[in-house]
């Protein structure tokens, strides 16, 4: 017993206690992955393991099979779907999650390096409510959110290793900067709104190296960033180079994306205050953190600095573009460096118990409401999950396999080709009236392929209406199956 307390006051012991409730929390949590829930597969989840299973099937990125994400939460679902298909992803999941759980937890040491671990009091402040906070905004799992945590969490230990010692010494480890640029240049190719920590922490560095008038080293900083950057960006060019997908690859992560952004990324905060006010609570209480340190240190250093433009980026960031929880997953990091820095320090400690306290609670009723509520007894009690997936499955069994590789459906749900084990034959396979408000050609082009090419199989949604794509069915397909959710066609002979 004695050995046992004595392990769990070491820095090991935590990390590995930490990651065992890590890994137990995934199972429970990550819903669209989770062995726990095999037929649970989410909407952007089944989208971006489809394109992972078609990558391992020989298809090509944005070509072959489209979608208006950066390329690399594909190349991580391929890797995954490699490894062991639905599961590896989960692995994947995983794996990542527990490097980024070493580097918070590095991060937090750096910040209170007294004892031999951390205090008890410092654990539940800080990894209890952050890691309520980002189970509920990853919204069941392997979004591109939940994988750019590695590169923010790598960016920000090395953000407050510099901050801590610039005092003494101003000038920056290049390799940090390669670091930075490795992790800007992956961010942009999962989502680029996801890099708002690490530019903000970049443009900071810069500043402070011009202000101490660190030219050389700064020069040498933005050489080796360039150089990181390259890493991620030379062979991802190649790569749809050597495919002639580049210029596509450019619209869907970047300029499509953009679109939607504009188009569709804000909502009104009283449109569903109850979210808002947990989503926002983390960013809130760590504004607060930082002020009340500042009136009592009356003074500013670089790492105020640092941590009030990450913060201001970051609210700025989910102001414009806040319609989804897993938006803010990304915050989950600032929201640990926040608390793990100022907080031992303030000097309205009750003040900031109850703020922390406020945003604890908040977590666990998003967390236990919102995920457990409507998921948990939608999947596990009224087993909606598993009475759809048997509906459906049953009906695909009409395809015969030789002529799988002729299927695509119109208005349908992506995860509906996994439960048929089917990759579509056409770009636009999913939700194309969603895809045409941001650009109206991928709806026609999507009616002109039908009328052209005549795939053997459709699969439309019971409930979806269009007249053009109606006559195309009613001039060349025969209704084979019905159900509540999908229409299944078959080509005239």
């Amino acid at each position: 017993m004695k050995k046992t307390k004595s392990f769990l006051k070491t820095e090991t012991g935590q990390v590995l206690l930490l990651g065992a409730f890590f890994v137990a929390a995934m199972f429970v949590f990550s819903m669209s992955t989770s062995p726990v829930t095999p037929n649970r597969l989410g909407l952007d989840s089944s989208i971006f393991s489809l394109l992972g299973k078609g990558i391992v099937s020989g298809k090509t990125l944005y070509i072959d099979l489209f979608d208006h994400k950066g390329p690399l939460i594909f190349f991580v679902n391929a890797l995954g779907y490699f490894i062991g298909g639905r599961t590896g992803i989960f692995i994947v999941q995983c794996i990542t999650g527990l490097i980024c759980l070493g580097f918070i937890y590095k991060t937090v040491r750096l910040l209170q390096p007294e004892g031999s671990c951390l205090p008890a009091k410092t654990v539940l402040c800080v990894f209890v409510p952050a890691y309520t906070y980002f189970f509920y905004t990853f919204e069941c799992g392997n979004l591109t959110e939940e994988y750019s945590l590695l590169f923010i969490c790598a960016s920000l230990f090395l953000f407050c290793k510099y901050a801590k010692k610039s005092d003494s010494n101003p000038a920056h480890p290049p390799l940090f900067a390669a670091v930075y640029g490795i992790s800007f240049a992956a961010l942009a190719f999962f989502r680029l709104n996801n890099a708002v920590t690490v530019c903000a922490g970049i443009f900071v560095i810069f500043c402070n190296l011009l202000h101490k008038k660190q030219f050389k080293n700064l020069f040498l900083n933005l050489l080796s960033g360039l150089a990181g950057m390259a890493v991620i960006i030379v062979p991802t060019v190649i790569y749809f180079h050597s495919r002639s997908a580049l210029d596509e690859m450019i619209y869907a992560t970047f300029l499509h994306n953009f679109k939607i952004a504009a188009n569709t990324g804000h909502d009104a905060i009283f449109s569903k205050p109850q979210i808002f006010l947990i989503l926002y609570a983390p960013v809130a209480v760590s504004a607060f953190l930082w002020a009340a340190n500042i009136i009592k240190e009356k003074k500013l250093v670089l790492f105020d600095f640092l941590m009030a433009t990450i913060l201001l980026l970051n609210f700025a960031s989910l102001w414009i573009a806040n319609r989804y929880p897993h938006y803010f997953t990304v915050f989950m990091p600032v929201f640990v460096v926040s608390v793990a820095k100022y907080y031992p320090s303030v000097s309205c400690k009750k003040l900031s118990a109850f703020a922390l306290s406020c945003c604890l609670i908040l977590s666990f009723i998003g967390l236990g409401y919102y995920n457990y509520y409507k998921n948990f007894t939608s999947y596990f009690i009224e087993k909606e999950t598993d009475k759809r997936y048997e509906i459906i499955a049953e009906d695909l069994k009409i395809i015969p396999q030789d002529e799988k590789d002729s299927v695509i459906g119109y208005q349908i749900k992506p995860d509906i080709y996994h439960y048929g084990d089917i990759i579509p034959c056409y770009k636009y396979y999913t939700l194309q009236e969603t895809w045409a408000i941001t650009n109206v050609q991928i709806l026609e082009d999507f009616l002109i392929w039908a009328e052209e090419q005549k795939p053997l199989w459709i699969l439309k949604d019971s409930e979806s209406e269009n007249g053009l794509f109606e006559d195309i069915l009613e001039k060349n397909y025969e209704e084979k199956c019905r159900n509540e959710y999908i229409v299944i066609y078959r080509l005239n002979d």
